[in-house]
């Protein structure tokens, strides 16, 4: 087991949502490996380069509201929803490019970095990882909901979709203790009720 690849998937899950397990889904389908979520941590400061550029507007407070144990602690719940937690591990690491000799003994030591061609930053974060000599498994041509964007979901909430619509039930108590439609989506805290100072 230590010597087999695992396919490697890593982000903020800022929060874990139906677009980040869908397209899991489908790289169990597609990769017969052994996956693993890794969900990274910031500590404040700036890598250098365009990476560290477009990584920095990523990382930026107001788009990540959620703390490293309640991050984790949806995404666990979200992969039980799914019927994953077979077949997906879950880590913690700090960003990859801050001091990638340390974080990579975060990762699996044999790994196939997995990447969506969903925007300029996955293109990015490809060049980056191919720099060192990673494996690198791009997924591309998933439907629009497969790759579906925090961002995205928050321009829908805002226009009056319900939050519930994107996030997997098995969470929706647990984002509700911590005031996560609140924090992420600037929804206050009651039925029906939302915050007109927040998009």
């Amino acid at each position: 087991m230590p010597q087999r690849p695992h396919a490697v998937w890593s982000g903020r899950f800022q929060p874990p949502h139906v677009g980040h397990l869908a397209v899991l889904r489908h790289s169990l389908a597609v990769l017969p490996l052994p996956h693993v979520a890794i969900l990274t941590t910031h500590f404040g400061w700036r890598a250098p380069g365009d990476y560290g550029e477009q990584a920095a507007a990523a990382y930026a407070p107001a788009r990540n509201p959620l703390t490293v144990w309640e991050r984790f602690s949806l995404l666990r719940l979200a992969l039980a929803d799914a019927g994953m937690t077979d077949r997906v591990s879950l880590l913690i690491a700090p960003r990859h490019d801050l001091d990638w000799p340390t974080v990579a003994q975060f990762y699996p030591p044999h790994r196939v970095i997995c990447l969506t061609a969903k925007d300029r930053f996955e293109a990015t974060k490809e060049s980056l990882w191919r720099s060192r000599g990673e494996r690198v498994h791009v997924f591309e041509g998933l439907g629009s909901a497969q790759v579906l964007t925090t961002t995205a979901i928050r321009a829908e909430v805002a226009a009056g979709a319900d939050w519930r619509t994107f996030i997997p039930p098995r969470c929706h108590s647990y984002f509700e203790d911590i005031s996560g439609p609140r924090r992420v989506f600037g929804i206050m805290d009651g039925p029906g009720a939302r915050d007109a100072t927040q998009p």
